[in-house]
C-alpha cells in the first residue's frame, strides 16, 4: 500500500469517527430536550391538578368566589387567586385554600423552573447543530433547529401540555 491510500483512508476514518461522535452528541442534546419537554409537561400537570384542587376548596365552601374567578376571565392564574382573597376575605381564614394557595406558588416555581432548564437545553441543541463543521453532520442526519418557549408562545411552538386547565370544568 502507498502512502497516499494510506493517507486517504486515515483522513476518511477521522472524518467518519467525527461524524459518529457529533451524531452521537446531537442524539444526546436531542433526548435532554426531550426530557425537559417532558418535565415541562409534568410540572404542567401538577400545576393544573392543584388549581383543580383549589376551585375544588372555593366551590364547596365559596361558589360565589368560583362565579367571580370564571368573571375574572376564565383563566386561573395566581394573580386571580390574590384577587379572590382580596374580594372575599374569608378565603384568607380557610386553611384549606391558604394551603392550596402555598401550592400552586410552589408549581408556579417548579414550572418556571422547568421551562428554564428546557430552554437551556434547547440553546446547547441548536449552538451544537449550527456550529461549523458540525452543521454539516446535522444537516446530514436531518437535525433542526428547536424553539425556546415562553409564556406567550408556549402553546404555539411546543406541545408540553397534555390538558389545559379550565375553570368552567368545575
Amino acid at each position: 500500500m502507498s502512502f497516499e491510500m494510506i493517507l486517504v483512508i486515515a483522513v476518511l476514518l477521522v472524518i467518519a469517527i467525527y461524524v459518529i461522535k457529533k451524531r452521537n452528541e446531537f442524539a444526546d442534546l436531542e433526548e435532554l430536550v426531550t426530557d425537559a419537554s417532558s418535565n415541562v409537561s409534568n410540572a404542567e400537570d401538577r400545576k393544573n391538578q392543584v388549581y383543580a384542587n383549589i376551585m375544588g376548596i372555593a366551590s364547596k365552601t365559596h361558589e360565589k368566589e368560583v362565579s367571580a374567578l370564571i368573571e375574572l376571565g376564565g383563566q386561573v392564574k395566581y394573580e386571580n387567586l390574590l384577587a379572590l382573597e382580596k374580594q372575599f376575605p374569608d378565603l384568607k381564614t380557610d386553611a384549606h385554600f391558604t394551603n392550596a394557595r402555598i401550592e400552586v406558588q410552589t408549581e408556579e416555581r417548579n414550572l418556571q423552573s422547568a421551562r428554564i432548564i428546557y430552554n437551556q437545553n434547547i440553546t446547547a441543541y441548536n449552538r451544537a447543530i449550527n456550529k461549523f463543521p458540525a452543521n454539516i453532520v446535522a444537516k446530514m442526519f436531518s437535525y433542526e433547529k428547536k424553539d425556546h418557549i415562553d409564556q406567550e408562545n408556549l402553546a404555539e411552538n411546543t406541545k408540553l401540555s397534555k390538558k389545559k386547565f379550565d375553570v368552567n370544568d368545575y
